[in-house]
């Protein structure tokens, strides 16, 4: 939680201040349940940090737009507190969206990375490439998309 923590002051409270407050707090409460998986406030601040990380390996800095193309998942609230932490932007994208509406959405967010999983990938390669300016991510490492989840536990460095 070095990052939630250390946040610089900004004006205002966003989501990643709040998590860390309420971690802080109740760190073993109940902040979720998905799937059947609960998970604490603790726990997704922990998961936070590890995105916030991930963003930043991708090259996500502050005020970057990140689109998410997630269905509701712990792996969709993990990128929107961790875009939260590095004062990255999240633009969620309508998961129904397909062909020509999802490329002028995506064309037209200014993202600078698409996080996407599962049978969106599909969706999003065709109707995304070639997009210049933005990085087709879940990340695509070495022409191949790798499942959210690992890249959220990838276990990079946390940030400074």
């Amino acid at each position: 939680m070095d990052t939630l923590r250390s946040l610089p002051a900004r004006g205002g409270l966003d989501a990643a201040r709040v998590l860390a407050k309420r971690a802080s707090l109740t760190p073993n409460e109940r902040f979720v349940c998905v799937g059947g998986e609960v998970v604490s406030f603790g726990a997704m601040a922990v998961r936070a940090e590890q995105a916030a990380a991930a963003l930043r390996y991708a090259g996500v800095g502050s005020g970057d737009r990140v689109a998410v193309m997630l269905p509701n998942s712990l792996e969709f609230l993990e990128v929107w507190f961790g875009s939260a932490a590095i004062g990255a932007v999240l633009v969620p994208v309508n998961t129904g969206l397909r062909g020509e509406g999802l490329r002028h959405v995506v064309e037209h967010s200014g993202a600078r990375l698409l996080v996407a999983d599962g049978p969106l990938i599909g969706e999003c390669e065709s109707a995304l490439s070639p997009v210049g300016g933005i990085t087709t991510f879940c990340p695509r490492t070495r022409r191949r998309w790798e499942p959210v989840r690992d890249w959220l536990d990838g276990g990079y460095a946390q940030l400074p």
